[in-house]
């Protein structure tokens, strides 16, 4: 049985529908991406299954006692309640227990006889719960989620109101983790958390008893994180047993099935009505009744036939960005010994970079570091510490903030456009059409744009004014996955250079030729996209890992028991590789059988699409057994 169904869920404001026919259950071990455009409602049902809202049709079914917790505002505590207290919270069940506990220990010391019986019985029963409960591994859980969210000695001792807005939303998140509801609701989680967090997020939800819904535009985490994908649009919800990768595959494939079918459909009423027409010809000219009862009949099959609505086989696209900008010189700019520190924080010293024409370069660092900071000191807008930047000949340059601001934010998109830039209405709403701004939308206040209408607006005001090195910070926020998508399509086919300050690893991967990585006040380049950039960090770990083992071994004091234990890890890494052989043999063979049975199910539609699921399956374990087969051969190579 589910742990929650939604049936048919319709929600209104007013008179405006949200959306409807919204069905999908919520199973234990699923992990669920909730995705589709902004403003269709994914955090309104977020708040619907939280019973924050309500909806106006369909049901919503949940198991009985079934605990739902929801990343949302951050609670006010009392000034004087620490970090660490805050987190216990999570554990006020088990830690009343083991309060009861300590106490019946008092007493049991001061019983005997019956009486003392008895409370031993209650004790056994008292600590039976409590280990049920997880009282015994409380600490454990506290300290991996800790160590995972870097809640530090130091932040878990200051006062939870003293932390910043990400601070408390890690720590927020922390509890709601050790708290282990049965379904666990999380909103746009990569707001909250740096990449080396997302990463540990991913990790941890892989092993997550309950269920857990997650609304997100992060591509990277959703094809790590999650086994299956709800697509919620206005009058539907599309279900994917899968990843993200997953469901671009299998949504294309769904598209053109429709578009098949209603082709067909179209073509067998086009036949009829030509085959009507044709028979009433020959019946007004020969005066046939058989021909006009021929034609009748015809109608009426026409009548039968249901021809689905076309399938949009596209939707409307941003075209952000010009191919035709001025080119500047090879060296686009020249960075020289650059550092800078603010209020005696060093953010980062002695660097040198040169970019060249038309590359596009990602910066990477956790929120502090100073990302923000290295673009705004590249246009002038700061003056660094010491060092200098160099610009090169012809380079215009665009700024990207990652808050949109205007002069006048009363003024309406044309008045915007027309006090840079002197052109006619005509040539505005041309302009403004290319990012999705039509019709009355470009009478609206830019006070009352979205965050990701801003950036819209922004970009086209860039490139209109032939802009030829845009600077980019957090470009994908407020973006939902199909803008997203169109924005790096743009950016690739661009033909100036771009450096962009990013969080989202799927934009960053997809985009970036080099990396740069502010971190420990030092700035690190790697010539390569994201996942270039992650196998090079695996390697420095591998070989800090590989010092640290052969210091340990080369050691003549090497207590007896480590290296016993050593060696029986080593037997275990030995008997798991050969198991994860064994079964890549088990998931190819499946794969065979899988092929054999396809082939021999060609008209069975039923059986195809369930082979076709077992397929995809199998696949993904196959490729997650040669992937742990290959890290743990690594780490046996290198003992």
């Amino acid at each position: 049985m589910a742990l929650c169904a939604v049936s048919n869920l319709a929600k209104y404001y007013g008179a405006d529908l949200v959306f409807q026919n919204i069905t999908f259950e919520i199973d234990k071990g699923q992990r669920i991406g909730l995705i589709g455009p902004n403003g269709v409602g994914k955090t309104t049902l977020l708040k619907i299954l939280m019973e924050q809202e309500d909806y106006q049709e369909g049901t919503i079914f949940k198991r009985s006692n079934i605990r739902l917790d929801y990343l949302d505002q951050i609670p006010v505590y009392p000034d004087s309640l620490k970090t660490i207290d805050v987190l216990f919270e999570a554990f006020s069940s088990i830690l009343k227990i083991e309060k009861q506990l300590e106490n019946m220990q008092q007493k049991m010391s001061l019983c005997k006889g019956e009486e003392l019986n008895k409370i031993v019985k209650l004790y056994g029963e008292l600590e039976h719960s409590y280990e049920q409960m997880g009282g015994y591994d409380m600490h454990e859980r506290l300290n991996r989620i800790v160590i995972g969210l870097n809640i530090n000695e130091n932040m878990q001792q200051r006062a939870f109101e003293m932390l910043s807005g990400g601070e408390k939303s890690r720590v927020i998140l922390g509890k709601i983790l050790l708290e282990e509801p049965d379904i666990l609701l999380l909103d746009e989680p990569s707001n909250h958390l740096d990449l080396s967090f997302m990463a540990w997020l991913e990790a941890y939800l892989q092993d997550y008893k309950g269920a857990v819904v997650i609304v997100s535009h992060d591509r990277w985490f959703l094809d790590r994180a999650v086994n299956k994908i709800v697509e919620i649009e206005q009058d539907c919800a599309e279900i994917y047993n899968g990843n993200y990768s997953y469901y671009q595959v299998e949504s294309q494939r769904r598209l053109e099935e429709k578009f098949n079918m209603w082709q067909a459909k179209q073509r067998q009423v086009d036949k009829l009505e030509e085959q009507i027409e044709q028979f009433l010809i020959w019946g007004r000219a020969r005066d046939s009744e058989k021909m006009f009862k021929r034609a009748k009949e015809l109608k009426k099959r026409l009548a039968k036939i249901v021809v689905p609505d076309k399938p949009r086989m596209e939707n409307k696209k941003i075209r952000i960005l010009k191919n035709n900008v001025t080119r500047t010189a090879k060296e686009v700019l020249r960075v020289k010994s650059l550092g800078h520190q603010f209020e005696n924080k060093r953010l980062f010293s002695n660097f040198d970079l040169t970019v060249f024409y038309q590359e596009k370069i990602g910066i990477l660092g956790s929120n502090g570091t100073g990302k923000s900071t290295l673009l705004k000191i590249i246009m002038g807008l700061i003056e660094p510490s010491y060092g200098k930047v160099e610009i090169g000949s012809r380079v215009k340059i665009g700024y990207l903030p990652q808050e949109v601001e205007f002069d006048n934010p009363n003024s309406n998109l044309i008045e915007v456009f027309q006090s840079q830039y002197q052109i006619t209405a005509t040539e505005v709403r041309h302009e403004l059409a290319r990012v999705l701004f039509t019709g009355d939308d470009v009478f609206k206040s830019v006070n009352t744009l979205s965050g990701g209408e801003r950036s819209r607006l922004k970009l086209c005001l860039l490139m209109y004014g032939g802009a030829n090195v845009l600077i980019l910070d957090e470009p994908t926020n407020h973006l939902d996955i199909d803008s997203r998508e169109e924005l790096e399509n743009s950016l690739q086919k661009y033909e100036g250079t771009v450096i962009f300050v990013s969080h989202d690893r799927y934009f960053i991967d997809t985009m970036a030729g080099k990396i740069l990585e502010i971190k420990n006040s030092k700035i690190d380049i790697y010539k390569g996209n994201y996942q270039y950039y992650l196998k090079q960090l695996e390697k420095k770990q591998a070989k800090t890992v590989g010092k640290s083992e052969h210091n340990k071994l080369s050691q003549s004091k090497q207590d007896y028991q480590s290296h016993k234990a050593l060696q029986s890890e080593m037997r275990k890494q030995d008997k798991q590789l050969k198991s994860y052989t064994q079964q890549i043999k088990e998931a190819e063979n499946r794969l065979l059988e899988i092929e054999n049975l396809m082939k021999s199910s060609v008209s069975n539609v039923q059986k195809l699409q369930e082979l076709y699921k077992n397929q995809n399956e199998t696949e993904e374990l196959l490729m997650d057994l040669i992937e742990k087969h290959e890290d743990l051969e690594k780490i046996i190579k290198n003992r």
